[in-house]
């Protein structure tokens, strides 16, 4: 090999280890800004009437509340339940001794276009205490579209249930004198297998004085069967 081939292998050679060095150079960073000013809000005093409102807030326009057409309101949850009641159907699969529990309007999928005057299907859920079962009820232009029971459905307890929990024990004789004048409360309750109320509609009640947090009575209430299967005192 003559000196000129050496010669351009070695220049050649040096040149990819530049190249290389260059490639591994790390590339310089950009200097760290400070972080942007936070602007507190701040808001007026009580001297400056409620609610407080942002200081220095300016271009206010007060909108009226006007309500969404076909909206839940108190006025459609009764008329929807009045229609769900009425109904054969929903009547048979109720029995004689039931409770409402929730409504709620049945969602369309997003994929799905609504216009804004479209009727809405809305979902009714009772409890059954006569036939010990939760009931789904939907409802669209109010008529009675479908009746379903849902046996093993964990519905929770309604309003309604709270509330007559609530009397069958102040009613018992082992809490009639002693919780006049307490707050009761209700919350469902499971009992374990082969106890006393096992698969029926249970509700714990506790009676408290206004302010404390701690019960002083309580109370397992069987819906199912109307009635009280235990109470006393707290310990």
């Amino acid at each position: 090999m003559n000196q000129t081939v050496v010669r351009a292998l070695v220049c050649a050679f040096a040149i990819m280890l530049l190249a290389l060095k260059a490639c591994k150079r790390e590339p310089k960073q950009r200097p760290i800004e400070p972080p942007p000013a936070v602007t507190r809000l701040q808001f007026t005093g009580q001297d400056s009437g409620w609610p407080p409102r942002p200081v220095g807030r300016s271009s206010v326009r007060a909108v009226a509340w006007t309500q969404i057409p076909g909206d839940l309101t108190d006025s459609l949850t009764a008329q929807l339940r009045r229609v769900a009641t009425a109904d054969q159907r929903v009547r048979g699969a109720l029995g004689t001794r039931f409770a409402f529990v929730t409504v709620s309007p049945v969602e369309v999928p997003k994929d799905s276009v609504r216009a804004p005057s479209a009727p809405r299907t809305f979902r009714l859920a009772f409890f059954s205490h006569s036939n010990n079962v939760p009931v789904e009820v939907l409802v669209r232009e109010l008529r009675v579209q479908l009746v379903v029971r849902r046996r093993g459905y964990d519905l929770p307890e309604g309003r309604e249930e709270v509330e007559a929990a609530i009397t069958l024990a102040r009613r018992d004789r082992r809490l009639r004198t002693a919780v006049t004048g307490l707050l009761g409360s209700a919350i469902l309750a499971y009992p374990d297998s082969g106890a006393s109320g096992f698969g029926h509609r249970l509700l714990h009640v506790t009676f408290a004085r206004r302010g404390e947090d701690a019960p002083r009575y309580w109370a397992y209430v069987d819906l199912t069967d109307d009635r009280v299967l235990d109470a006393g005192k707290e310990p």
